[in-house]
């Protein structure tokens, strides 16, 4: 199968990949990408353990695909399915597109995008979870509460965050109502490299890290 011989030899060929990936994503957004390299970015991001040597190679150009794919505009829709749909609340793709069931670390490009360019994607992380609980927030459908708190933090630097029970909840099978298994995945590959991280460095690089 050509994904299989791409993935093999993608170490070999990233600047190639980075052309075709960039090529694809710059087409406007009112424009589909080309149907064989739809299936193709959809293939790296939610077949992700068969697709690792490319991420690993071309963390960034993936991380745009994600941006691509995972956000999608529903709040304009006038079906009442799918307006009961998780995806629905949070603006991103529904499981029939981008399936991440059963949510777990290594279902998203998250955990091997981190390993080869962690600061950059820690960085999506944030900007991807902000977005989608704003979305949540915004959604005129869902009766959830949603506060937002101020915290300080140690430097004394304060920032604003959306608070609920469910956002922290998020992904401990607790959460009401339950999340998107793509968020829930995204989720766990953030906490896992970070799990890791406090076995590999010092506490203060870490918790740089954190905050």
């Amino acid at each position: 199968k050509i994904y299989t011989i791409i993935e093999n030899s993608a170490k070999a060929i990233v600047s190639e990949l980075n052309d075709l990936i960039g090529s694809q994503l710059n087409i406007p957004d009112d424009n589909k990408v080309q149907d064989s390299y739809y299936a193709f970015f959809e293939y790296i991001i939610t077949d992700s353990l068969r697709a690792a040597n490319i991420i690993q190679s071309c963390p960034m150009a993936v991380l745009k695909i994600c941006t691509r794919l995972w956000y999608a505009d529903h709040h304009n829709s006038k079906s009442y399915y799918e307006r009961d749909t998780l995806e629905f609340h949070y603006g991103v793709v529904d499981e029939y597109r981008c399936n991440y069931f059963p949510a777990n670390a290594y279902n998203s490009p998250i955990l091997y995008a981190l390993n080869s360019n962690p600061l950059e994607t820690v960085k999506f992380v944030i900007d991807f979870i902000n977005q989608v609980s704003q979305n949540y927030k915004n959604n005129p459908w869902q009766d959830d509460r949603v506060d937002e708190v101020t915290l300080q933090l140690p430097n004394g630097v304060t920032v604003n965050q959306l608070h609920s029970q469910f956002f922290w909840n998020a992904y401990r099978g607790t959460s009401s109502p339950v999340m998107p298994y793509l968020i829930q995945s995204v989720l766990m590959a953030l906490e896992k490299f970070l799990l890791q991280c406090g076995k590999e460095f010092e506490l203060s690089l870490v918790e740089k890290i954190l905050l």
